[in-house]
């Protein structure tokens, strides 16, 4: 008879946590190339929609993960999205899966590692996302990982059926969620486990991941709960910054750096930044400019309007007018500003400059404010991965922040 295991909740991790070091000072990766405009929601993708609107697809997706690989990239991260939010751009409407893509570039890839995402309460079960992810990291040679996430999206936890919890409710059950998938790695024999959200008896789950002792896990809740949650079970936090202030990043790395020394753990944090990069600043300034006068409103507001509308909250109500095709007042509630920056970029670190002012930027936001790596999403990526090679990266090297 299989034995009840006593631990439910977090920290849990009886055999430590992943190795997973580089030889450079800052780690780079790409973000959310797996769905229809990534963190552009811009007109300006319809100008050529093959390389800025739809290279979520299989054959321009691959190869773009490649090429990252090739130039040493050490993250790629797909955007967990199930639904989209139309607009004109019809933005992220098409979207690759996030667990079987990266089943998928396993065998095409050599360094890079691999993430899926899982929305916990969608239904899903440890034993699966256990099962599932150490097939995907023995297939990888042990360069899966997994990236966590509550849940924020009203219609997309209704649509599996399941009722919108509250927001630190939803972290508990993350909580509970990856101690029993930590349990299913860890187990040298079947184990029995009765929880408050989820049970299993006589579990045992083969191969063990290949990855010692387990897959490297993210998360990027930075609320109190998200905070919590992050430094009891996961390696890295990844940051937003949707106020523009690289002070708020700062914060964030000293809280999570704080928060883990208590539970004897260590979280190293990661800014996602939306980047426009050109020879000159000016150039990219006139660039930014554009972009910002083609936005898809309608999609952002569809965005934005998901993310507010949270259990205890009035928006919405306040804020129900992209159901009618308007956006003007909920632009205005939350202010132009930040009504832009929360569309290019999905709320993350904008990098704009010529490529001088690109690497000091990157170094700044590495030695001022605590970020050990970036992850880039641009309005064409191809393009984007060739400057990080051709431009950027180099001068990292002089800074000695890449070898």
């Amino acid at each position: 008879m299989a034995k009840r295991v006593e631990q439910i909740r977090g920290p849990f991790d009886p055999q430590g946590q992943p190795n997973f070091d580089s030889q450079n000072s800052v780690y780079l990766g790409v973000f959310a190339w797996n769905l229809a405009g990534g963190g552009a929601p811009t007109i300006a993708v319809m100008e050529d929609p093959e390389r800025r609107r739809d290279y979520w697809q299989w054959p321009a997706a691959s190869h773009l993960i490649k090429e990252a690989d090739r130039i040493g990239c050490e993250f790629q991260v797909p955007f967990g999205r199930w639904l989209g939010h139309g607009g004109i751009t019809e933005y992220n409407e098409n979207t690759l899966d996030f667990l079987t893509v990266a089943a998928g570039l396993a065998p095409l890839t050599s360094n890079i590692l691999l993430p899926s995402t899982a929305h916990i309460g969608y239904q899903h079960h440890p034993v699966q996302f256990a099962k599932w992810g150490a097939a995907i990291d023995h297939m990888s040679d042990g360069r899966w990982g997994l990236n966590i996430v509550a849940g924020w999206i009203r219609d997309e936890v209704e649509m599996f059926g399941e009722t919108f919890m509250d927001h630190d409710l939803r972290y508990d059950v993350c909580d509970e969620f990856v101690t029993f998938m930590k349990h299913c790695w860890y187990a040298d024999e079947p184990f029995d486990f009765e929880g408050d959200y989820f049970t299993g008896k006589d579990i045992w789950v083969t191969p063990k991941p290949s990855r010692k002792p387990r897959p490297v896990l993210v998360n990027a809740g930075y609320s109190p709960a998200g905070m919590d949650f992050a430094t009891k079970h996961c390696d890295w936090l990844f940051a937003a910054n949707p106020s523009g202030d690289p002070q708020d990043l700062g914060d964030v790395a000293n809280r999570a750096k704080e928060q883990a020394e208590k539970y004897n753990r260590q979280v190293r944090v990661m800014s996602f930044c939306y980047c426009i990069w050109e020879e000159t600043d000016e150039k990219a300034e006139i660039l930014l400019a554009e972009q910002q006068g083609m936005m898809d409103e309608l999609a952002t507001s569809w965005h934005l309007y998901r993310g507010l509308d949270q259990p205890g909250t009035k928006t919405g109500a306040s804020f129900s007018l992209p159901l009618g095709g308007e956006t003007a007042t909920l632009k205005q509630a939350v202010g132009a500003e930040n009504f832009v920056r929360y569309g290019l970029g999905i709320a993350g670190r904008q990098i704009v400059g010529g490529y001088d002012s690109v690497a000091e930027h990157i170094r700044m936001l590495h030695t001022d404010y605590g970020q050990e790596g970036q992850l880039f999403c641009w309005l064409d990526p191809l393009r984007g991965i060739h400057q990080l090679e051709d431009h950027i990266i180099p001068r990292l090297r002089k800074m000695g922040l890449r070898k």
